[in-house]
């Protein structure tokens, strides 16, 4: 893009008409005008200097031959290939988008079609090729398959237990990645191989002393075996999963104990699907996004969100400013509801009690944002119009939500629409101007545009958020 004003028109004008000639989308693409840009000339001599260092790289690279040659791609492929005569599939995990990138064409030129690469956007397609392929418990079995690489975002949510063999091509930092990829082939009464293997590679003694991968993981293995005790190991060869004892003492009824509240629920449970047993197939195609409304005495609202093995319940009474931290078991009386108890529509207080909640919440509480940040900018301009009863927008509040759901858990939303949203704020006082934009963007995006992240993001994170609204009356 030039810097020159005389012709920096002319130039958008040939940008307009390439993006309109070669229908690309607008969304993903951004002119900057140099020219204002706080310090422009040390922005170019920034790109300069980031080239120069590229090509130096490149260089070195070429001097020790690791572009021809690759001495740890080359144990990978070896190893494979013994496993593959064992008649074993293989797992293999790494940590970086960019190295299975770079695995993808290597492993292609050896393997061929043997290869499954799941790293990345994975389309509903590829999802069923894991499960045909890896998942022994899948009815639809095929061996189309024999090699999957992937990245983390497989390492919780999927089961493989067909294959015999996990390599971790790099080790995290965090162990608990570790135990969760062996955890998709190593299930507990799931067993399709006698025994399995764990390949790990670790950097050379020289690396090591720069990344200090293998000692920090190390380090926190230790540290979990010394908190959670010794049936929580995972790295032992000979090893075999047992039920830690407090998930024992949270699941057993014991008769001359008082019934614990997880028993409580249990039963309740059981004696539900034994009522109504097509529920248990509804409940496994729930989405991960819920909304319910329903009669109660109290105007209130919970949220549930579950990540891992771990829930947060908010709650907000309508009458109150704030929402507070609760338990399941706090509230577990407030969401009991017949089979019979009608659904309502979600009230007007709804929304901005709702995402109110979800700021309270541990889950959406990440590093602090700097204020100036294009996607802070526009979350904040989002709450400010959805806690505004202007009845324009109230047709669009739950597309308005649906902005604010993505800013927070998917990020999908790309610049170019972050900052069209930031330019609303100078129709604030114009009501008829503001809803129009909204109307635009949302016909731009579609009425189902979160719907459709949450379908791409399903699998790859356990992220569930269930909320339960109360209305008064009934």
């Amino acid at each position: 893009v030039t810097a020159d004003p005389e012709t920096i028109f002319e130039r958008l004008e040939e940008y307009e008409r390439q993006l309109i000639e070669e229908k690309i989308d607008r969304r993903y693409h951004k002119v900057y005008e140099i020219a204002k840009f706080k310090d422009a000339e040390q922005f170019l001599k920034d790109i300069e200097s980031d080239l120069n260092l590229f090509e130096f790289l490149e260089k070195e690279i070429d001097k020790v031959g690791l572009s021809s040659t690759d001495p740890k791609a080359e144990k990978l492929i070896e190893g494979i290939r013994e496993f593959i005569k064992e008649e074993r599939k293989v797992v293999i995990f790494t940590e970086y988008f960019d190295t299975a990138t770079y695995l993808d064409d290597i492993l292609t030129k050896n393997f061929g079609g043997l290869v499954l690469s799941a790293y990345g956007n994975l389309s509903r397609s590829k999802i069923e090729a894991i499960y045909e392929n890896f998942d022994a418990q899948y009815k639809n079995q095929k061996d189309d398959y024999q090699i999957l690489l992937t990245t983390d975002k497989l390492s919780e949510g999927f089961n493989l237990n067909r294959a015999g063999a996990v390599i971790n091509y790099d080790i995290p930092w965090n162990p608990v990645r570790v135990i969760q990829r062996v955890g998709r082939i190593n299930r507990i009464a799931q067993k399709v191989y006698p025994e399995i293997y764990i390949v790990n590679f670790f950097p050379t003694e020289k690396g090591a002393d720069i990344v200090r991968s293998r000692e920090i993981a190390g380090t926190k293995m230790f540290m979990i075996h010394n908190v959670l005790g010794e049936d929580s190991k995972i790295f032992a060869p000979d090893e075999e999963p047992q039920a830690s004892e407090l998930y024992r003492r949270l699941t057993t009824y014991v008769e001359d104990e008082e019934e614990s509240f997880f028993t409580k629920i249990k039963k309740e449970y059981e004696t539900i699907m034994e009522k109504y047993p097509e529920l248990e197939e509804e409940i496994k195609n729930m989405p991960n996004r819920v909304k319910v409304a329903k009669y109660a005495e109290e105007n209130e609202l919970m949220v549930f969100i579950r990540k891992g093995k771990d829930l947060f319940v908010g709650y907000k009474n309508y009458k109150e400013k704030q929402p507070i931290a609760s338990t399941f078991e706090e509230v577990y009386e407030k969401i009991k509801a017949d089979y019979e108890t009608p659904a309502l529509s979600l009230s007007e207080n709804f929304w901005s009690n709702y995402h109110q909640v979800l700021d309270k919440s541990a889950y959406f509480k990440k590093t602090p944002p700097k204020a100036n940040e294009i996607s802070t900018q526009a979350f904040h301009l989002l709450n400010s119009i959805l806690e505004k009863s202007y009845e324009q927008i109230i047709p669009y509040r739950k597309f308005i939500s649906d902005l604010l759901e993505d800013i927070k858990a998917y990020g999908t939303l790309s610049e170019y629409i972050l900052s069209e949203i930031v330019e609303w704020k100078a129709f604030e006082e114009n009501i008829g101007v503001l809803a129009l934009k909204i109307s635009k963007l949302r016909d731009e995006l579609g009425d189902d545009f979160l719907e459709r992240a949450q379908k791409h993001f399903k699998g790859i994170s356990e992220e569930v958020i269930i909320a339960v609204e109360n209305q008064k009356g009934g």
